[in-house]
Formats: structure tokens, C-alpha cells, sequence
């Protein structure tokens, strides 16, 4: 196998082509490889003449021009062989899908129609099962065989009477403790109409006692009051000429003692009289008292100021006195 039909072939298997694609493939290009390896190998041959170079230039063309004829036309009939191809298919399937649809209807009809059945069996059985006070969701209805069902029902039926019967066991029991309790109530009641007829005579009873001893507190009170006002009348009399006693007696007090205090100012004045001329005696002396004249005149006016002072001291002393 030379390398051209090497390469082929690699082509063929790539695009995974049939048998009779490849001969035939094979048919149309083989004259083509065999014309450019001819031309190909002329062409080694030229180095640098320009004619011989265009004369190779030109074969190469038509052989290139000539392979691409062969390939619009390969490809043109593929094309025309596609077209062909899908035309008898749409042909078949156009005759096909009719029947076919209509066959998957009757399938469909009677899924339908069993699935119908088995849901109006379930919806029946869920009625059946609520009827004996069950609960539909609790069981695979739609799993069980009649028979099955029928053992549930049966279950289902004895546990619907064990309940009734409860039920009306639990009513007889509520009735009979209503009415038990309906005969305490009315024997309570008697007993508390008893007791309150009790208490309001006993009340009725308290209360004339009470006002009789409200009467008896109220004259009591005034009584009282009467002679609190009159001994209050008398307190207040004595009480009056107390203070009048002692306003008297504090005011001849205070008498006494301003005359007493005059009479102790006068003689303490008297014994301090001569103290006094003394100590005014002193003040005129410091206040006559000659300054030395000294050339330090801020000096000699401080002195002057302090016996000034201290003859308004003096003075001041004497006047406490």
C-alpha cells in the first residue's frame, strides 16, 4: 500500500464511512494522487528555471482544480443521497405514527380504566373504613386483597362496637353522677336557704342590738359632752385668771428688775467715773504730745499717725467703761 493509500484510508476510518464510501472515495481520487505525485516528482527536479517552473505551477493547478470538481460532485450527490434518505424516512414515519399513536391510546385507555377501578375500589374502601370510625390514612388500601380488607372490616367493625358500647356505658355513668349531682345541688340549696334564714334572724337580732347600743353610747356621749363643756368652761376660767396672776406678778418682776439693773448702772458709773477722767486725761496728753522734727519726714508723720491712734484708742477704752 503506497503512503497516498495510507492516508486514505486513515481518512475513511475517521469518518467512519462504509465499505462501499470508501471504494468508491478511493475510485474518484485515485487519479488525482496519482497525477500530483508524477508532477511532485517533476518538480524536484526544476532549481531555477522560470518556464519549467510555471509549466509544473500550471499542471499542480489543474490538478487541483480537477480534484475539486471531483469533490463538488462527491458531495453533491451525498447531499442528494441525504435529502433521499430522510424523504423515504418521513414517507415511513408519516405512514407509521397514525397507527402508532392509535395503538398507545388503547394502552393508555386501559391504564386509565385500571387506575379508575383501583381508585374507586380505594375511594370505596376509605368510605367502608370511615363508616366503622377508622382512619383510611392508617392502611394500604389500595395493596389489599379482598380478603384482607374483609379481616380489617372485621376488626374494624368489633373495635366500632367495643367503643359504642363504652360510649354508652360512659353515658349511663355521666347521666347518673348528673343526676347525683343534680340531688346534692338541690339538697345544698335547701341547706343554704336553712342557714341563710338562720343569719338573717341572727342579723336582724345583732342589729336591734346594735341601735339599742347606739342609743345608749349616743345619751352616754352627750352626757359626756355636757359635762366636758361645763368642766372645759370652768378649766378655761382658771386658766384665764392664771395668766392674768401671772402676767401681774412678771410684770411687777420686770419692774423690779429694770429699777434694780438703773440703780447698778448707776453705780457702777459712779465707780468708774474716775477711771475715765483718767483715761481722758491720757488721750489729751497723747494727742498734745510734741513730734521731734526729724529730716525723715515719712518717718516722723508714721509716728505722729500711730499717737493719733492710740489717743483715739484710749478714748474709745474709756467710753466702755
Amino acid at each position: 500500500m503506497s503512503d497516498i493509500d495510507t492516508k486514505l484510508a486513515t481518512v475513511c476510518e475517521e469518518t467512519q464511512v462504509s465499505t462501499d464510501a470508501r471504494q468508491r472515495l478511493a475510485g474518484a481520487f485515485q487519479p488525482h494522487f496519482q497525477e500530483f505525485e508524477t508532477a511532485a516528482e517533476n518538480a524536484k527536479q526544476i532549481k531555477d528555471d522560470p518556464k519549467a517552473a510555471k509549466a509544473s505551477r500550471l499542471e499542480l493547478k489543474r490538478i487541483r482544480c480537477a480534484a475539486e470538481k471531483t469533490r463538488k460532485g462527491l458531495k453533491e450527490d451525498a447531499l442528494r443521497y441525504g435529502k433521499a434518505v430522510d424523504g423515504i424516512n418521513h414517507v415511513l414515519l408519516y405512514a407509521l405514527k397514525p397507527i402508532e399513536e392509535r395503538m398507545e391510546e388503547i394502552e393508555t385507555a386501559e391504564a386509565r380504566r385500571i387506575a379508575a377501578e383501583r381508585d374507586a375500589m380505594i375511594a370505596d374502601r376509605c368510605n367502608q373504613v370511615i363508616d366503622m370510625a377508622g382512619n383510611p390514612a392508617l392502611y394500604n388500601l389500595g395493596e389489599m386483597t379482598d380478603e384482607e380488607f374483609g379481616d380489617l372490616l372485621g376488626v374494624l367493625h368489633a373495635a366500632k362496637l367495643a367503643r359504642e358500647e363504652e360510649e354508652r356505658r360512659q353515658e349511663d355513668a355521666r347521666r347518673q353522677a348528673e343526676e347525683q349531682a343534680r340531688a346534692a345541688a338541690e339538697q345544698a340549696e335547701l341547706e343554704r336557704q336553712r342557714r341563710m334564714a338562720e343569719m338573717e334572724a341572727e342579723n336582724e337580732r345583732l342589729r336591734k342590738e346594735r341601735e339599742a347600743a347606739a342609743a345608749q353610747a349616743e345619751k352616754e356621749r352627750k352626757a359626756a359632752e355636757k359635762a366636758a363643756a361645763i368642766e372645759r368652761q370652768k378649766r378655761e376660767k382658771a386658766e384665764r385668771e392664771a395668766i392674768r396672776i401671772r402676767a401681774e406678778h412678771a410684770e411687777r418682776e420686770r419692774i423690779d428688775e429694770e429699777r434694780i439693773a438703773a440703780e447698778a448702772e448707776e453705780e457702777r458709773q459712779a465707780e468708774l467715773a474716775p477711771d475715765r477722767e483718767k483715761l481722758e486725761a491720757l488721750a489729751d496728753t497723747v494727742s498734745s504730745f510734741a513730734i521731734p522734727d526729724i529730716a525723715n519726714k515719712a518717718v516722723q508723720e508714721q509716728i505722729a499717725d500711730q499717737f493719733a491712734k492710740m489717743a483715739r484708742w484710749i478714748r474709745a477704752s474709756s467710753e466702755k467703761l
